[in-house]
């Protein structure tokens, strides 16, 4: 049992470990939108600036198509590569992480480098309920729905009798949606790919694993069917669940990313006896605001509190003095530990009310308060039931 409260602990941190790799893969993604950006605005300028007759606006539309084409074949190749690599380091740590959980040096069975690359290049993954594509399609679809806004934002413009200044405005929105699309995808492929190569890693040395389990973060922003599979379990792909631990993941062959931008994964079980009390602490925070939302609102917090005037002739290290205690008060209300075995079902029921309502809505989180237990509020394919489908489930 050591060993899984090791691996279980030593998963979780690699998670966050994860995360931060994420992050610098966007700011690389950022970059580069930026530098595309700049050219992009300046080759608007200067063709929207000239007398515009049919063939100069044919001339410029396939300039501008041709160049956001090679800036999603720069974003798509720059993507491989990075999940290339994440793939190949995903399944060498999975062994180091068994190794120091069960305190032995083993030798595993390695995962190929084609079974890796497949993994990033030809395996679907989910993009919601209605959509699983591979790397090379997510950017292919990407870069065409950019190119019909940039299009459809440049004839509006035009109808519209706009000047070069309001044209450029508009297409930097539709620019700005694709830039929020590309750090989704690239924050799910990784997610993906992650999860994907360590469980090829099992699957090679499936004799050390009895079962997987789904562990989601507990925040406020977790979706949910994230919500729903939290602490379920399942089988390897092709075993029986004998032996498994319950509650069982439905669908067992379910796997991470279960949506866009997904931070679930699941972490392999080496020995399921008594593994429920034996996990170790989770923490939580019981907030549903983004880090960066909290940190303005702190800031606002402090400033209310202290009065304008007061706060308008503080020094620089007196505000972030202030600012801190707020900090401090939030963390002592919303952040905590509960045991490895609670779920996040069994984590909301422990909540306030108000948040309870601000996580499910105030109608779906009273039939949760009623005993409606999570795994319910999604169907099989992970699709988040309307509450008049709840209250139909159970017939009140």
């Amino acid at each position: 049992m050591g060993a899984n409260n090791e691996l279980f602990d030593a998963s979780l941190r690699h998670a966050i470990d994860l995360q931060r790799v994420t992050a610098g893969d966007i700011g690389k993604l950022n970059k580069t939108l930026d530098e595309a950006e700049r050219e992009l605005v300046a080759r608007l300028r200067t063709g929207l600036s000239q007398d515009m007759t049919r063939a100069r606006l044919s001339a410029l539309l396939n300039d501008v198509r041709v160049l956001r084409k090679e800036l999603f074949r720069k974003l798509q190749g720059q993507n491989t590569a990075d999940m290339t690599q994440l793939s190949r380091a995903e399944a060498n740590v999975t062994g180091v992480l068994l190794n120091k959980s069960l305190g032995l040096n083993l030798e595993f069975a390695a995962v190929s480098a084609r079974t890796l690359q497949a993994l990033v290049t030809e395996h679907p993954f989910s993009g919601g309920a209605n959509a699983a594509r591979t790397l090379e399609q997510w950017w292919i679809g990407l870069e065409a729905a950019d190119a019909r806004r940039i299009h459809d934002a440049i004839m509006m413009g035009m109808i519209q009798g706009e000047t070069v200044d309001q044209m450029v405005a508009r297409v930097r929105k539709t620019t700005a949606l694709t830039r929020l699309n590309a750090a989704a995808v690239v924050r799910t492929a990784a997610n993906h790919v992650s999860n994907a190569s360590r469980m090829a890693f099992f699957e090679e040395n499936s004799q050390l694993i009895r079962a997987l389990r789904w562990v989601s973060t507990l925040d406020g922003r977790t979706t949910p069917v994230c919500m729903a599979r939290d602490g379920h379990y399942s089988p390897l792909s092709g075993k029986s669940t004998k032996g498994v631990p319950r509650p069982w993941l439905s669908p067992l062959t379910a796997r991470p990313p279960a949506h866009p931008a997904c931070r679930s994964n699941q972490v392999a079980i080496l020995d399921d006896v008594g593994l429920a009390d034996m996990l170790p602490d989770r923490p939580y925070v019981a907030d549903v605001r983004t880090g960066r939302r909290r940190e303005i609102d702190f800031r606002a917090d402090a400033k209310a509190r202290v009065g304008a005037t007061r706060w308008s002739q503080m020094s620089t290290k007196q505000i972030d003095s202030e600012i801190r205690a707020e900090k401090l008060s939030w963390s002592t209300q919303h952040i905590g530990q509960v045991p490895g075995k609670m779920n996040y079902d069994e984590w909301l029921r422990t909540q306030p009310h108000s948040f309870q309502n601000q996580v499910l809505g105030n109608g779906k989180a009273e039939l949760f308060r009623k005993g409606l237990r999570l795994d319910r509020y999604v169907d099989r394919a992970g699709n988040e039931l309307t509450l008049d489908q709840l209250i139909q489930l159970t017939g009140g």
